[in-house]
């Protein structure tokens, strides 16, 4: 029997439509094989067309059932059919739009000027309101716009750009990104239209305008402010939510991991790796069983790098305290010593850090190297001695180039283009070769941190001046502070903080950051001027320039008396006496543009200038003038201690008053011993700043 076709007509949302209706069982049998063959394939079972008859609910049930939804799911309801619009937007509908505002926590009441459906659309709908591109975050609450960044160049202008005369009348804010007072455009229109528009009319009206105007922009004022608090209050309640659920699974992680052994590894990462961090844990999503079977492996080889990084650091830290018996068992040092930087990347002692994880390491381990230690010291001072070695030539090059280009005399002579590296070093030791430190000049400078700096900046001395406080010579040079520490780092970690025990210093006396570096003489510079003014006083002492090393005026320790700053009296002459170091100091500070006569204290006139430099340190020092005379006179800073050698408490050097209190009272020692408990520091006589240095004592004789 054939099967009987009925029409039967559907309201399902935007009208009705014709469906055949096909009568028959082995029809209606078909018919639902291939519904559940197309259910099959799409998932759904059997939940098409279960909203169809929504709109025939009653109108109140309707509206009941929108007032519980939030503001943004009835504007996309209001977007869906016709009739949902035509619904929502009714004014008799004004009720569900605040039930939804209501359900939103803190959010303002809509502003008396502004339709309920605008206000929701400007505070959860993410369009820009000019080119609908979507996820637009920012909302300008003091416009009441959403704009895109382009949109927002393009239809906000400023007052003095657009030569609007009625600023007051439109609602503005200040630009960064225009540099103003900015407007939108199209209100201003609106409104420089409305004002021709009513121009002709009588001053009441025009009046009454203004003051419409004037209201609505004082409106916008008031509710800006609303709608900004509100808006800095989610972001704040949202972020904490975040935050609650990284460390939820956070924890969660931890416990899984707990649960796998690694819980001593987790308490002993740094804080630069801690796991809290990591990509796979910092996410606010809950961990689930599925979540953490697939994050475990990656995990556990982080655990691993973990582990295999707190072995690195604990086989520093005692390969640093093999290095600190090896340094404090061969004071006084005669030639400079690896900082921990530096002797952590020596080969032989790579290969000890670099052990298998389960290998067993202590002190013991390096029982075998110890023996080469003066072998790896010797080749490492060889290494850093080439270093400075292509600096100094390269502060030939410079100077030569700088010579030129100002078109004077050349201030150094010497071609070193052939000469051999000893030869070098002959030049680099003379004291006419004097060394200036750009960081002892200018800490915030720190050319060390910055590698390309060594092509920028110039390795010789420059007319603006880089002269620090203290000239600096070869080979004491090779030990300058400056050369193994830096200050005020760009580093991503802190010094204080960094883990690494070869790399961590404490914060300064002065409150700089500080950490440990590879040996480097970028910060250096050659001063050729300094070298001439050397020059001069090497020749009153009677040596040839050409020939007196630092070392030979460092053990003749001559005592000058500058006769340009002499002063004449009656029957006598008195003049300032300095060493040759501080001479040098002195013609550079006050009298860098011309030359200084200078004379050389002999006999008792050299006697007496001692005598007065040592009363001196006593009064600067607080010690008693009768007994200074049995300590060395310490008007340079130089002194080190030997319980914080190459820890992180190490500090900058002091004088010996200071480092003997410091001993006393960080150490405990009664009686502070030289190269048991202080020792001077190998750039000695090379002091470092201090506010009673160079100390001048005054000699007089009879005119």
């Amino acid at each position: 029997m054939q099967a009987e076709n009925n029409v039967v007509p559907l309201t399902v949302g935007h009208g009705s439509r014709k469906r055949t209706k096909t009568a028959g069982t082995s029809g209606q049998t078909a018919g639902r094989q291939q519904k559940d063959q197309r259910n099959k394939k799409s998932g759904i079972k059997g939940k098409t067309g279960k909203l169809a008859g929504l709109l025939e609910l009653p109108l109140d049930v309707l509206l009941e059932i929108f007032g519980h939804l939030m503001p943004l799911d009835v504007l996309h309801l209001a977007r869906t059919t016709k009739q949902f619009r035509c619904v929502l937007m009714h004014k008799s509908s004004l009720s569900v739009w605040m039930s939804a505002r209501a359900n939103v926590m803190g959010f303002p009441d809509c502003p008396p000027s502004m339709a309920e459906p605008k206000f929701a659309n400007l505070a959860f709908d993410h369009h820009c309101h000019a080119c609908l591109r979507p996820n637009i975050r920012t909302i300008d609450w003091a416009l009441r716009l959403r704009f895109c960044f382009p949109c927002s160049k393009a239809k906000l202008v400023t007052f003095d750009s657009s030569n609007f005369e009625y600023s007051e009348l439109v609602p503005s804010r200040y630009s960064r990104v225009h540099g103003g007072i900015v407007y939108h455009l199209e209100e201003g229109l609106t409104v420089q239209a409305n004002i021709e528009s009513i121009n002709g009319l009588d001053d009441v009206t025009f009046e009454e305008y203004v003051r419409q105007r004037q209201a609505l922009v004082a409106e916008y004022t008031v509710y800006a402010k609303l709608c900004e608090d509100w808006a800095d209050a989610q972001a704040q309640s949202r972020s904490e939510e975040l935050e609650e659920a990284r460390e939820s699974r956070k924890q969660a992680i931890f416990e899984k991991l707990t649960e796998l052994g690694w819980g001593d590894e987790i308490a002993q990462i740094p804080l630069e790796d801690d796991l809290r961090w990591h990509r796979l844990v910092k996410q606010p999503t809950r961990l689930t069983d599925r979540i953490w079977k697939n994050i475990k492996v990656p995990l556990i080889e982080y655990m691993e790098q973990m582990k295999s990084k707190r072995l690195d650091r604990k086989r520093k830290a005692i390969a640093i305290n093999v290095l600190r018996a090896y340094k404090i068992s061969s004071l006084p040092w005669t030639e400079v010593m690896p900082e921990p930087v530096d002797f952590c990347t020596f080969p032989e002692i790579k290969a000890v850090l670099g052990l298998p994880n389960d290998a067993e390491v202590d002190e013991s381990t390096f029982s075998d190297i110890l023996p080469k230690f003066p072998e790896m010291f010797d080749r490492w001072r060889g290494d850093i001695r080439r270093m400075l070695i292509k600096r100094f030539n390269k502060a030939q090059i410079d100077q030569f180039s700088i010579d030129e280009a100002f078109g004077r005399k050349a201030l150094i002579t010497r071609q070193l283009s052939h000469a051999s590296d000893d030869e070098v070093i002959s030049i680099m030791a003379l004291a006419t070769t004097v060394f200036k430190c750009l960081n002892c000049q200018d800490s915030a400078w720190n050319v060390n941190e910055d590698p390309d700096m060594e092509d920028i900046i110039p390795a010789c001395h420059m007319d603006d001046g880089i002269f620090p406080d203290y000239p600096l010579f070869y080979p004491k040079v090779l030990g300058h502070h400056c050369l193994t520490v830096a200050t005020d780092s760009w580093a991503d970690i802190p010094g204080e903080d960094n883990p690494d025990p070869s790399v961590r210093l404490d914060i300064a006396e002065d409150g700089r950051d500080r950490y440990r570096k590879p040996w480097s003489c970028r910060c250096l510079a050659v001063d050729a001027n300094a070298g001439k003014m050397a020059k001069q006083i090497i020749q009153a002492c009677g040596l040839d320039p050409l020939q007196a090393t630092a070392e030979k005026m460092d053990a003749l320790d001559p005592r000058l008396a500058c006769l340009n700053c002499a002063i004449q009296y009656t029957n006598k002459t008195v003049s300032d006496v300095y060493s040759w170091r501080s001479a040098l100091m002195h013609h550079d500070a006050d009298h860098s543009k011309g030359e200084v006569t200078w004379m050389r204290l002999m006999g008792k006139a050299e006697e007496s200038a001692r005598d007065a430099e040592k009363l001196l340190y006593a009064m600067n020092s607080g010690k008693d003038p009768e007994n200074v005379f049995n300590e060395p006179p310490s008007d340079v800073v130089v002194w080190l201690c030997v319980h914080c050698m190459d820890l992180p408490g190490q500090q900058a050097p002091l004088e010996l008053h200071e480092i003997i209190d410091h001993a006393k009272i960080v150490h405990v020692v009664l009686d502070p011993q030289l190269n048991v408990d202080y020792y001077e520091d190998i750039a000695a006589p090379q002091g470092y700043w201090t506010e009673s240095w160079p100390q001048a004592s005054q000699i007089e004789w009879l005119s």
